[in-house]
């Protein structure tokens, strides 16, 4: 059996940034609170502080950080203006007054009353009466590229709170330091991307009653805008933070003065993103610090710093020397006295860019100057993210309708690939500056030449759902290199073995979407010489263009292979061939969702040097298995069957080991199989993810014992995943289709309660999917896309449903749903009653797979709730039959051959082994305090590998040293 265990991410605890949702309580420390007799009353609310300029719409933390600290630049460097406009007062007291001289200076607002905000002042997320964002139009009339922060001090009872902020697009909740804009402040939550309205729920808990210094950003790239700052009461209602039902009251100032902090520091305590050559600079805020007493120490070893004083504030900087490695994790500690000595703690890790070592060198075939372009076309994949592009180029989505005879400058026409699902082959001679139109004039060199392969070949949407692989090799001299890559919409370049999936290297990217716009990254080369290069690009909808560039010694720019004018010489061949590589590896490296009847493969592209067959040993969680190796040419398959299935849940571990050239070369590397929930009919595996868990023995709809229900919590979003949904396009193939479900919610908010992906869908690939119901308390059903009436959607608010209540506690009750597809016609069921009807498009018959209680994204509009019951029909189920359901039929016992292909009644928890392990994280001065019961196991990211944490008796005490870690609790 499988233990039990408890998985706790604290980057909450150890970091600013958050890469998964965050299940612990925050608890916010008392050091700095203040006693609620030292609120300012005479100030209440916030201090709203904003920039806004559409030229940078990147929706990302760092993004906000630096335009908020007048760091954002256009494309020759200069500082861009901060264009919101002080008579824009929204729901401010009066005119913004801007905070300096500088153009990108800050300008800001005093906000009085509430934190409700919204670019068209129209009321959307889960609070009324929105008011206008202050600063915002901006003076050029734009509504995009807005980062704003509110300060202020909080007045917060004892005791557990519950907070939620509704953003479009992103945010960062930041307490408890010395003052509201201390770096070093305690992080309580964040959504680090873009979206529509959507809320992150956060809980904290205060041990002592008092004034809490508080820190929210908030940042929108294009389109809606709009954010409110929310407390859910103890009878579950919600209220705008600093309103007159919250309990948690707002001050823009406190009296008595402010103890020392750190205003800034460069790099942010805790980020990831620091620059090799990064320096070390710090500004300390407050009068009584000594000068003579600050000491700087990075990695336990004091340093020479440079201390200086003015005013208030107190300035500490420090070069490295030499070149910080790639990933690597660096401790600052800054000691000073002001009155008493102190000292602060705090790491920041250093992004992860390109060395380039001379044994990664290649030769050239000099003959062969420009790139190989690969590249696929098809409208129906628009998903602007990494994973889809590396899907479609591998063949694993629909159909290329890439042109071959669409040439554009490249030799000759396009050389298909294996079969029709991938990527056409060109080759281009010159530069990489290419545009889905030729002659359209996008980034710095203009005009541009047609993008070979596009426009594609189908009959719409030709330029729209490209992806396009980019190979070459360039010839750099030693040194620090910046190249740059201007695109439409996102892009990844790769660097040395790129072809392997563990030596390749990551040299620069832009994830999302966005119009033409530079990406600048550096790359490091040891010795002169020619480097291979994989840049990955794609388009979704819309515009469509990609040019490749450096900056040259004296300052100007030129694109790649263009010697004429300085830009450094490409080759789309060598004479020597590539590197040995891994080039593929099942399950992939960290892969969280593993069938538990998996097969380990692992793929080995032979290079100059020979791999010899006999050298290769696979081994799983340690020890050696018997593989099978197979040789086609250069190509070694390994393949191993494990005779018994992975347990769920459980993480495994696997290496690879082989010699070539006389050296042996071992990669090691995990992957996890969660707990699974099997359908009544066939056994299709649900991943349980994410936070989702089953209810205890009766929490089932009926309420009886060996009746489980599936729980997604207020927090974190959790998700029943079942990857293979392909029986979806057998079952609809006559566009009939019903989806029926038991539902009780702990909260109403932005949600879908399933979500069925068809790749060809529009609106994220839906396919099949409902909201039960939207923030706004209508109930939605879309198919074939999304949002047009009688086209793809219905949707009637639950106020016209005769038996709701009309009030929250409605939803708090279990009811049946169900969603029936009739040919053109479409239907909403609530308790065996017909509530709403309409129209609807054919069905899609390219299906993939289905998610349970949420959306496809990251936290994308999951629910909060329990459902049991959920059945698929292939058949448009009848009056008679949906009563059935309504009135406790089961699933399989519907009479009239309803046609059910899947049905997850959700009684197969796994099996206990003990009791629940416990785990509890809170802050200790510049350690983490750790409570638990069971084994303490820890790793560096989420779906490990895990390893017990030497010597940890509860409570144990860790250091706060890296930017990510994770812990469980295991029996």
């Amino acid at each position: 059996m499988t233990p039990r265990s408890l998985r706790l991410g604290i980057a909450a605890a150890l970091a600013g940034l958050l890469s998964v949702p965050a299940s612990a309580q925050v608890v916010i420390p008392e050091t700095f609170a203040l006693p609620s007799s030292s609120a300012n009353t005479a100030q209440r609310g916030f201090l709203w502080n904003v920039f806004q300029n559409e030229a940078d719409q990147r929706t990302t933390i760092q993004k906000t950080e630096e335009a908020l600290a007048g760091l954002l630049r256009d494309g020759d460097g200069n500082p861009l203006p901060n264009y919101a406009a002080d008579y824009e007062q929204g729901g401010a007291d009066g005119p913004g007054v801007k905070l300096g001289t500088a153009d990108n200076a800050l300008l800001q607002f005093i906000v009085s009353r509430v934190i409700n905000f919204n670019q068209d002042g129209v009321s959307i997320g889960s609070m009324p009466d929105d008011d206008f964002l202050p600063g915002i139009p901006g003076l050029t009339g734009s509504t995009d590229g807005i980062a704003a922060e509110a300060l202020t001090w909080l007045d917060i009872p004892e005791g557990t709170h519950t907070l939620i902020v509704n953003s479009d697009d992103g945010f960062r909740l930041s307490m408890g330091g010395a003052a509201p804009k201390d770096v070093l402040a305690t992080f309580v939550g964040q959504f680090d991307g873009g979206r529509g309205a959507a809320d992150t729920v956060m809980s904290i808990r205060v041990t002592r009653a008092g004034l809490y210094a508080t820190r929210l950003i908030w940042q929108e790239g294009g389109g809606g805008a709009n954010i409110e700052f929310v407390q859910v009461l103890p009878n579950g209602t919600r209220a705008l933070v600093n309103s007159d039902a919250s309990t948690i009251k707002a001050y823009r100032s406190v009296t008595g003065t402010a103890p020392t902090f750190v205003r800034t520091a460069t790099p942010t305590p805790n980020a990831n993103t620091a620059a090799f050559d990064t320096p070390v600079v710090i500004e300390l805020s407050g009068a009584a610090v000594n000068q003579a007493s600050v000491r700087l120490s990075l990695n336990g070893s004091e340093v020479a710093a440079t201390v200086t004083k003015a005013g208030d504030i107190t300035t500490v900087r420090y070069q490295p020397p030499g070149r910080l490695a790639p990933r690597s994790q660096h401790a600052v500690a800054l000691a000073f006295n002001d009155g008493q000595d102190r000292t602060l703690n705090w790491t920041f890790t250093v992004v992860d860019y390109a060395l380039l070592t001379p044994d990664l060198a290649v030769t050239p075939d000099t003959s062969k100057p420009g790139f190989i372009w690969e590249v696929h076309q098809n409208a129906a994949f628009q998903a602007n993210d990494n994973t889809r592009p590396t899907q479609q180029l591998a063949g694993l989505l629909g159909v290329n309708l890439a042109d071959p005879d669409s040439i554009g400058p490249a030799l000759a026409r396009g050389v298909a690939g294996a079969n029709d699902r991938m990527p056409i082959r060109f080759e281009i001679p010159g530069v990489i500056n290419l545009n889905q139109s030729e002659f359209e004039a996008n980034g710095e060199f203009t005009p541009d030449e047609q993008m070979p392969g596009i426009p594609g070949l189908g009959e719409s949407g030709q330029t729209d759902g490209i992806a396009a692989y980019i190979w070459t090799f360039i010839e750099l001299p030693a040194g620090v290199h910046t190249l740059i890559v201007n695109s439409d919409d996102g892009f990844q370049t790769l660097a040395g073995n790129v072809r392997d999936v563990f030596r390749a290297q990551l040299a620069g990217q832009f994830v999302g979407g966005r119009g033409a716009a530079d990406t600048l990254y550096r790359v490091v080369v040891d010795q002169a010489g020619v480097y291979p290069f994989r840049t990955m690009w794609y388009e979704g909808g819309g515009g469509a263009n990609i040019e490749w560039k450096s900056v040259k010694a004296d300052g100007e720019r030129a694109l790649i292979n263009d010697s004429a004018s300085g830009g450094f010489r490409a080759y789309r061949a060598t004479t020597t061939g590539s590197p040995t590589a891994i080039t593929r590896v099942v399950p992939a490296p960290g892969e969280p969702q593993t069938s538990p009847t998996a097969n380990i493969v692992v793929v080995i592209e032979e290079g100059p040097t020979a791999v010899a067959d006999a050298s290769i040993q696979l081994s799983l969680n340690g020890s050696p298995v018997t593989a099978t190796v197979n040789r086609a040419g250069n190509v070694i398959t390994v393949t191993y069957d494990p005779p018994t299935d992975f347990p769920s849940p459980s993480t495994q571990s696997a290496s690879i080991s082989f010699t070539h050239g006389g050296n042996t070369r071992t990669e090691s590397w995990s992957f996890t199989i969660p707990p699974l929930t099997r359908d009544k009919v066939d056994g299709k595996v649900g991943f349980v993810i994410a936070g989702a868990q089953w209810t205890a023995d009766g929490g089932g709809r009926t309420g009886q014992p060996g009746d489980y229900g599936m729980d997604f919590p207020v927090a974190p979003a959790g998700i029943v995943s079942v990857n293979d949904a392909t029986f979806l396009n057998a079952a609809s193939a006559d566009d009939n289709l019903t989806f029926a479900v038991w539902q009780k919610l702990h909260t109403v908010r932005n949600s879908s309660a399933f979500w069925a992906l068809s790749p060809s869908s529009p609106s994220s690939s839906r396919g099949f999917q409902a909201h039960i119901p939207w923030g706004d308390s209508t109930i939605y059903f879309d198919n074939s896309g999304c949002c047009a009436g009688d086209s793809t959607r219905i949707n009637l608010n639950i106020s016209s449903y005769p038996g709701y209540s009309g009030t929250a506690a409605w939803w708090e009750q279990w009811h049946h749903f169900v969603f029936v597809k009739r040919a053109e016609e479409k239907e909403i069921w609530i308790n065996g009653e017909l509530f709403h009807s309409g129209f609807g498009d054919p069905l899609p018959q390219d299906f993939t797979s289905l998610m349970i209680g949420g959306g496809p994204g990251v936290n994308d509009n999951r629910m909060a709730g329990i459902l049991d019951d959920f059945a698929v029909f292939r058949t448009a189920l009848t009056a008679a039959q949906i009563a059935a359901l309504a009135s406790g039929t089961a699933p399989g016992a519907v009479t009239g051959n309803p046609g059910l292909v899947a049905h997850w009644d959700f009684n197969d928890p796994p099996a206990p082994t003990g009791p629940t392990p416990t785990l509890s994280v809170v802050r200790d001065g510049a350690n983490i305090r750790v409570t638990f019961t069971g084994t303490l196991e820890g790793a560096d990211a989420v779906t490990g590998p895990f390893s017990p944490v030497a010597g940890a008796t509860s409570p144990a005490t860790i250091p706060a040293t890296g930017a990510q870690r994770y812990l469980r609790t295991r029996n």
